[in-house]
């Protein structure tokens, strides 16, 4: 009822929303608490655990499902819902490429389409990559290492995304900052 109430207070407001479903950090629960639920050791073990994604599958479902309890109009044909995010900061160090993260980018973005028709799909991720040639010279090449397992490259060519996102954390990716002037 607190999101419902929160969606319609943005829908009074004029204010569109983007919807995040999970999380791969244990805040809010997040994938550390899927695989906790599924037996499993880690989040990292979301790409590959046909019972974690079945989780997050239906609690997506459950959404698409969902009325507003204030504004009774149900959650897949809200207008105010802009996006529905299927994941804060998916990455997965432990696994040894990209590909099974794309491929549950790819599986879970066409998933939410098929739910979600009216509504944007966005990935949730920080930008990194594993193409460090498309970026040119960096200070610091950890973003677009490939040492998170994410590919910025190959996400944005799957057919089900409609939206990326990249989070920039300079100081924390050990990005050299330009130097700032003083003016006397």
């Amino acid at each position: 009822v607190g999101l419902d109430t929160s969606i319609a207070e943005a829908k009074k407001r004029g204010i569109r929303v983007i919807l995040v479903l999970t999380n791969y950090w244990k805040d809010f629960g997040g994938l550390p608490q899927y695989a906790d639920w599924a037996g499993a050791k880690s989040a990292d073990d979301f790409y590959t655990n046909t019972t974690m994604k079945g989780y997050f599958k239906d609690y997506a479902t459950m959404f698409a499902n969902r009325t507003n309890t204030v504004t009774n109009v149900p959650y897949k044909d809200e207008p105010t819902i802009l996006a529905w995010e299927i994941a804060n900061e998916l990455r997965c160090p432990s696994c040894s490429d990209s590909a099974a993260v794309l491929a549950t980018i790819d599986d879970l973005s066409k998933h939410l389409k098929g739910l979600f028709p009216n509504q944007l799909i966005a990935d949730g991720g920080e930008g990194f990559d594993d193409t460090p040639s498309n970026w040119g010279t960096l200070s610091n090449s950890y973003p677009v290492s490939g040492y998170e397992r994410a590919s910025f490259t190959g996400m944005v060519k799957l057919a089900a995304l409609d939206m990326v996102s990249y989070h920039y954390y300079p100081v924390d990716w050990g990005m050299a900052m330009a130097p700032t002037t003083t003016v006397n």
